[in-house]
């Protein structure tokens, strides 16, 4: 009996550890957040590429997702000059695998980059691909023309990496 016990707790043990794992923003229960993060390569216009690590948080709300919480810090303290204002923004599935954060004209649903260091900041959105296995990829302005756009000066905000909820 006690041997029986022990391969049933194991197994309870096992197959909650993956439900854990396997939990998505999209599955996570109503009001709950979960958190990605991952290394990003951060540019402003021509400015130094800057390597990142960006962190943020994305809750189901009940009647859709928001992404709030989002932190860039790294290479020196020079990523903490890399602020994003506004949010909470919203998340919405634009197509299939595709995500976006945030709208462009949209006032306060915009993401506001603040990038204190450089010339001018940007507002917009951000767009993700969302793989399936708990990461997405942001690619806005190294290996396809998406970008935040600059709000005055300086050129566009890119950022290019993978986050994820490990």
């Amino acid at each position: 009996m006690k041997r029986f016990l022990g391969i049933a707790a194991a197994s309870l043990a096992l197959i909650s550890a993956q439900h854990a794992a396997a939990q998505s923003f999209t599955t996570a229960p109503v009001n709950t957040a979960v958190t990605y993060d991952g290394t990003v390569i951060v540019q402003k216009g021509l400015g130094i590429p800057l390597t990142c690590t960006l962190s943020i948080d994305i809750e189901n709300t009940g009647s859709g997702y928001e992404a709030k919480n989002p932190s860039l810090t790294g290479s020196g303290g020079a990523c903490n000059t890399v602020v994003f204002m506004n949010a909470p923004w919203p998340v919405v599935n634009t197509s299939g695998n595709l995500w976006q954060v945030g709208v462009t004209g949209g006032g306060s649903d915009e993401i506001f980059v603040d990038t204190t260091i450089t010339a001018g900041d940007c507002k917009g959105h951000l767009v993700l691909e969302y793989t399936g296995t708990d990461e997405f990829t942001l690619e806005t302005g190294f290996s396809t023309p998406s970008t935040i756009p600059q709000d005055v000066s300086g050129g566009d905000c890119k950022i290019d990496g993978i986050i994820d909820n490990p």
